[in-house]
C-alpha cells in the first residue's frame, strides 16, 4: 500500500474514532460532568403565540411532562419525562420559545421517567 493511501486510511479512522466518541458522550449524559445537557426543543409555528406548563418544574427524581398550548388551550404537543436505555433520563421543560429538554445523569438509574437512588 503506498504512503498516500495509508495516511488516507489514517486520517479516516481518526474521523471515525470522533465521530464515535461524540455520539457516545451525547446519549452518555456525561461529556463534562454535568448533571444536564442540553437534547432537544420543540417551537411552535413562528408568530404563534403560546403557553407552556411542566407539572413538575425541573425535577429529575419525579416523572412529570411540559405541555404546549395555543391560546385557545389546544395542545401543540406534550412532551413526557423519559428514561434512556443508557438509565439516564431526558428531562422536558418550558422556555420561552417552546420546551426543551436536557439529559441527565441518573447515578442510581431511571425507572418511569424518573431518577431513582
Amino acid at each position: 500500500m503506498n504512503t498516500k493511501a495509508s495516511a488516507s486510511l489514517i486520517t479516516l479512522g481518526i474521523i471515525a474514532i470522533f465521530a464515535v466518541s461524540g455520539m457516545v458522550l451525547l446519549f452518555s449524559g456525561s461529556a463534562t460532568g454535568n448533571a444536564a445537557l442540553q437534547y432537544s426543543s420543540v417551537s411552535p409555528a413562528p408568530n404563534t403565540q403560546f403557553t407552556c406548563r411542566e407539572s413538575t418544574g425541573f425535577d429529575p427524581a419525579i416523572a412529570g411532562h411540559a405541555t404546549l398550548r395555543d391560546m385557545s388551550g389546544g395542545i401543540i404537543t406534550r412532551s413526557e419525562d423519559t428514561c434512556l436505555m443508557n438509565g439516564n433520563l431526558v428531562e422536558y421543560y418550558c422556555t420561552s420559545k417552546g420546551i426543551s429538554s436536557s439529559i441527565v445523569s441518573c447515578p442510581g438509574g431511571c425507572d418511569n421517567g424518573a431518577c431513582v437512588g
